[in-house]
């Protein structure tokens, strides 16, 4: 048993090291009203910043785009949708490939950026019935940093807003059955 000095000693380092944790998963959540009033400070639109600096540094400062994941799986197709098919990620499981698809009429070849906490690329998007679709093995490891991207992803075009769905599990979801070998 410790001694009545250590005991609070103890006490009050577990609640310092809680208050660094819970401070730090916070941070990376603040409400989007404060994030509008910055916006509003400096003059600059938020929506356009990942365009400016496409790094992963920058995606942590980033309010989650508003909507929810719906997953939907049928006749062997696996498919989720965020904000009423604002994005889109689909499995083309014959083909073993994912589709990240983002609303927006943009031209064949147009330049977009998918951003994780841990990485970023620039794929040619393909104009596809309203969306701009960019497609990946379903073993790339860019799937993977989606899936982990410390709660956000970013999806940005030129001449689009830029999007930044949670990474929930629908997504992972999809890259998952994309991923099941043949015949399982």
């Amino acid at each position: 048993m410790l001694p009545h000095n250590r005991r609070y000693l103890l006490a009050a380092l577990i609640v310092v090291v809680l208050g660094a944790v819970i401070g730090w998963t916070l941070r990376d959540w603040v409400p989007l009203a404060s994030w509008q009033q910055a916006g509003a400070a400096t003059g600059a639109p938020l929506s356009r910043e990942l365009a400016a600096d496409p790094s992963p540094n920058s995606l942590a400062t980033m309010p989650i785009t508003p909507g929810e994941w719906q997953w939907q799986g049928k006749g062997g197709t696996s498919a989720a949708q965020f904000a009423d098919a604002l994005v889109t990620v689909t499995c083309d499981l014959p083909g073993r490939a994912v589709s990240i698809g983002v609303r927006g009429d943009l031209p064949d070849g147009a330049p977009v950026t998918v951003l994780t906490t841990s990485q970023s690329r620039v794929f040619q998007g393909r104009k596809t019935a309203g969306q701009v679709v960019v497609s990946l093995a379903a073993d790339d490891a860019l799937l993977d940093a989606i899936a982990l991207s410390r709660g956000r992803f970013g999806i940005a075009a030129q001449g689009i807003d830029p999007v930044y769905p949670g990474s929930w599990a629908e997504v992972s979801r999809v890259v998952e059955d994309c991923r099941v070998p043949a015949g399982r």
